[in-house]
């Protein structure tokens, strides 16, 4: 019965760093689309010398990313928001995946003194959803 616990192990560890080596996705090759981030709320605001937005969401693509936009002027959290989603209706281009640092990110066309950028922030689904169950019988 060791043996059989052991061989056991040895296949799922084989499996297992097979799989994960195997699942993981390449790095995205396209930016979020342009017209889906317009029609996508913002979620979240932060103050950080001016408030900035940010929504997260596919838009339209295989993996995650994270939209932000600002400096903003506002009052509270939910004004910068609200203005958020009327600045953002001004958005342009057609930006390709491109390093700026250790994050990957898009650059957006926004007029002055905005800054939209869109940051990858990870496939679509965990790890773990991607490894199938593995059913052992004795």
């Amino acid at each position: 019965m060791k043996n059989y616990v052991l061989v056991f192990l040895a296949f799922l560890s084989i499996t297992f760093t097979s799989q994960e080596s195997i699942a993981m996705p390449p790095l995205p090759t396209s930016c979020p689309y342009t017209s889906l981030i317009k029609n996508v709320p913002f979620s979240q605001a932060f103050d950080f010398m001016g408030y900035f937005v940010a929504s997260v969401d596919f838009f339209g693509t295989d993996s995650v990313w994270m939209f932000i936009i600002g400096p903003i002027t506002a009052q509270s959290e939910a004004d910068a928001m609200t203005q958020g989603g009327e600045v953002v209706q001004n958005l342009s281009g057609t930006p390709i995946p491109e390093y700026e640092g250790n994050n990957l990110v898009c650059n957006y066309n926004l007029p002055a003194p905005y800054t939209a950028i869109a940051q990858y922030a990870g496939d679509q689904m965990p790890l773990r959803t991607r490894i199938p169950p593995i059913t052992v019988v004795f």
